[in-house]
C-alpha cells in the first residue's frame, strides 16, 4: 500500500503526459537500450520482492514466538529464489556495464551497484545460517535478524536509486520529495520490526551449543559475509553522512572497496575449500595444497601480473576451491552437491577477476584509417570509418582489424560513436570480440580531427569467466530449488 502511495503522489507517470500527450517522446535513455539493462532491473526487483517475503516470515515467527517446520521450509525456498534473482541481477548489471558503457570495466563500486550487492551478501549469509537452523537448530535469532535487515537494506537501496542523493550513472531520479517519502516509508516498516525483534528475540534459544568443524565454519562464513556487507555499506553511505554533517563532499572509491573485499573474498575461498575437504584423507589435502601453491607461485612471480600478491592469493584461493570440489566428488561424502556447484562457480569468477584485473593490456591512442598499433601479441589496425544511419541514431563506425604477428587477420571489430536523434546524446558502443580465453575490446572516444578518433584498445584475458561463474551459481540455485521442492513434496 505504501509503495502504491509512493507511485501515486511522487512518481505518477501520467502527471507528465495528461491531458496533453506529445505525439513523439524522447526515447529511453540510450545507455539503457541494451538487453542486459532490460533484464537487470526486473531481476533485482524480484530479488527485492523475495526479501519482503523473508521479512514477513521473520515478523510472523517473532509474533508467534516460534519457528514452525513448514515456515522454515518456505523461508528456505524463498531465500534461495530471492538469492537467485539477486545473483542474476548483479551478473546482468555487470555484463551491461562491460558491454554498454565503453570503458571496459564490469564493476565500479558505484553506490547503486552496492545497493544491490549488499543485499546479495546478506542473503548469502542468511542461506548459510539457514543450513544450521534447519539441521542443527542453531542461529535462529540470526536468521530472523537477517530477514529484517536484508529487507531494510533493499529499501535503502531503493532510496539511493530513486532519491537522487547520490550521483550515479545508474541513478535516474533527482526529485528530493521521492527520497523523503521513501525514507519515511522505510522507517515506518523497519523501526517497528527492529523493536519487535529486540522484545521477542530472547525467547528463541538454540537447541544446543555449536560444536564441530562444519558448524563452526558455517558460523564463521555467516560472520564473514555480514562483516563484508557492513564494510561495503559503510563505504557507500559515508559520503552522505560526511556531507550531512557539513564537512563537505567526498567520494569513497574503488581502492577502499578493493582493499576490504579482496582479502574477505580470499579468506572465504580458503574456508570453502577447507570445509569441502573436511572428510578427505590427508594426501588429498597435500595434493590440493601443492597444486594450488605451485600454480599460484608461477602466475604470481613468473608472469607479467600487475600485483604479485593479489595474483598469488587469487589463483591459490580459486584452485583451492576447485581441488576441494574434485576431492568432494571423488570421496562422495559431501551431501550438498548444489553448494559444491555454487562454490565452483565462485572459483571460476575469481579466476576471471584475476585474469582481467592483473593481465589486461590497454592503450588509449589516436587512430584513423590506415593506422595501426601493436598491443601484446597482436596488432590493431584501424582500416576505415563509415557512416551508419538507423531509426534511432546516426554514427561513425570504425572497422578495426586484429592481426597476429604474421599479420594474418584473426578478428574484426566495429566500434561506434553514436549520436541519438531524439535528444542529441552521444554514446560509445564498444566493438567487442568475446572469447573463452580473452576478449578484444575497442571503443571510440571523441573525434580529434576530420578522420581521427581517440580510441581505447584492450586485451582482456579470461574476463568472460566472471559471468560464466555467475551462470554456474545460477544453475546451482535453480536445480537446488527444484530438488528441494521435490524432496519436501515426497516427505
Amino acid at each position: 500500500g505504501l509503495i502504491c502511495l509512493f507511485l501515486i503522489f511522487t512518481s505518477n507517470p501520467f502527471e507528465r503526459l495528461l491531458p496533453l500527450v506529445p505525439p513523439e517522446g524522447k526515447d529511453l535513455n540510450p545507455i539503457l537500450q541494451d538487453i542486459g539493462m532490460i533484464l537487470h532491473p526486473p531481476m533485482l526487483f524480484l530479488g527485492y520482492a523475495g526479501t519482503v517475503l523473508c521479512f514477513a516470515f521473520g515478523l510472523g515467527a517473532l509474533i508467534e514466538g516460534k519457528v514452525r517446520l513448514e515456515s522454515l521450509r518456505g523461508l528456505t525456498t524463498i531465500s534461495v529464489i530471492a538469492w537467485l534473482f539477486l545473483t542474476a541481477g548483479n551478473v546482468l548489471g555487470s555484463w551491461w556495464a562491460y558491454n554498454e558503457l565503453g570503458w571496459g570495466g564490469w564493476w565500479f563500486w558505484d553506490p547503486v551497484e552496492n545497493s544491490s550487492f549488499v543485499p546479495w551478501l546478506l542473503l548469502t549469509a542468511q542461506l548459510h545460517a539457514l543450513v544450521l537452523l534447519r539441521f542443527r537448530a542453531h542461529l535462529t535469532k540470526t536468521v530472523l535478524f537477517f530477514c529484517i535487515v536484508s529487507f531494510a537494506v533493499c529499501l535503502l537501496g531503493t532510496f539511493i536509486v530513486r532519491s537522487g542523493v547520490i550521483q550515479s550513472v545508474h541513478a535516474f531520479a533527482s526529485d528530493p520529495n521521492r527520497g523523503t517519502f521513501l525514507l519515511v516509508t522505510s522507517l515506518l516498516m523497519v523501526v517497528p520490526a527492529l523493536f519487535l525483534f529486540m522484545v521477542r528475540a530472547p525467547k528463541f534459544e538454540s537447541a544446543k551449543q555449536i560444536s564441530g568443524i562444519e558448524d563452526i565454519s558455517l558460523v564463521l562464513a555467516v560472520l564473514l559475509l555480514a562483516v563484508t556487507a557492513v564494510c561495503v555499506l559503510f563505504g557507500t553511505l559515508y559520503p552522505l553522512v560526511h556531507e550531512a554533517l557539513g564537512k563537505g563532499s567526498l567520494s569513497v572509491g574503488a581502492p577502499y572497496f578493493n582493499s576490504i573485499f579482496a582479502p574477505m573474498a580470499i579468506l572465504a575461498a580458503l574456508m570453502i575449500g577447507s570445509v569441502q575437504m573436511r572428510n578427505s584423507p590427508m594426501w588429498t589435502w597435500a595434493a590440493a595444497f601443492f597444486v594450488s601453491a605451485l600454480a599460484a607461485i608461477y602466475f604470481g612471480f613468473f608472469t607479467e601480473a600487475k600485483s604479485s600478491v593479489y595474483t598469488t592469493a587469487g589463483v591459490f584461493s580459486a584452485l583451492w576451491i576447485i581441488c576441494s570440489f574434485a576431492a568432494s566428488l571423488i570421496s562422495k561424502k559431501n551431501k550438498n552437491f548444489f553448494a559444491l556447484i555454487a562454490h565452483f562457480g565462485i572459483a571460476v569468477s575469481i579466476i576471471g577477476v584475476v585474469g582481467d584485473t592483473q593481465y589486461t593490456q590497454e592503450a588509449v591512442v589516436r587512430m584513423g584509417p590506415g593506422q595501426g598499433r601493436p598491443l601484446g601479441d597482436v596488432i590493431f589496425v584501424y582500416e576505415e570509418t563509415r557512416k551508419v544511419d538507423t531509426n534511432s541514431f546516426f554514427a561513425d563506425e570504425g572497422k578495426v582489424l586484429v592481426l597476429n604477428k604474421n599479420e594474418a587477420v584473426i578478428d574484426e571489430l566495429h566500434p561506434q560513436r553514436q549520436t541519438y536523434k531524439s535528444n542529441g546524446m552521444e554514446m560509445t558502443a564498444a566493438g567487442i570480440s568475446h572469447g573463452f580465453f580473452r576478449d578484444f575490446y575497442v571503443s571510440m572516444g571523441n573525434r580529434l580531427s576530420s578522420d581521427e578518433f581517440l580510441v581505447r584498445l584492450s586485451i582482456r584475458p579470461l574476463v568472460s569467466w566472471i559471468w560464466i561463474g555467475g551462470l554456474i551459481m545460477l544453475i546451482s540455485a535453480v536445480f537446488s530449488s527444484a530438488w528441494r521442492r521435490r524432496q519436501w513434496s515426497n516427505s
